[in-house]
């Protein structure tokens, strides 16, 4: 049975207790410390972040992810569904990386950047992260080329 970590900070206690590798979940939320390339490749697949953006919209390719230039960016476009993607970190900290659940959210007409903010991360990015630590946790989930497939 998987063991699912609020952050990385975990990681180090399962390894000196034997936990294995593909075992271990872990969960990287806003505000935290930036992972190292090398953590990234030896937990491939197993560190899921979540974004308020339905991926690739409103997001730079090659650029960190800028969750508030996104929501400003849904906002100056005109955009009328936004959402939040739930995603396994690439083997770089970018923000990007293969695309496990997305949930959409509607964008009002009176919407601010901090009410659509809000919004997206109670509607978007709780459900679309939830959704993802399930599917991971019933051994659902397969990346493949950089696709996640979700099986029975």
């Amino acid at each position: 049975y998987p063991r699912v970590l609020p952050t990385l900070a975990g990681i180090a206690a399962c390894e000196a207790a034997g936990i294995p590798h593909r075992n271990i979940l872990a969960m990287q939320g806003p505000f935290t410390q930036e992972l190292n390339a090398a953590l990234l490749r030896q937990f491939r697949s197993r560190v899921i972040g979540v974004q308020p953006a339905l991926f690739p919209a409103f997001c730079t390719q090659g650029e960190r992810f800028d969750a508030v230039r996104a929501v400003e960016e849904t906002l100056r476009a005109g955009a009328r569904i936004t959402g939040a993607t739930a995603y396994f970190f690439g083997e770089e900290d970018t923000g990007f990386g293969p695309v496990i659940v997305q949930q959409a959210v509607a964008v009002r007409p009176d919407d601010t950047p901090a009410s659509l903010g809000e919004r997206v991360m109670r509607l978007g990015e709780q459900p679309a992260l939830t959704a993802a630590v399930r599917l991971f946790c019933a051994g659902r989930l397969r990346v493949e080329g950089g696709r996640v497939l979700i099986g029975e």
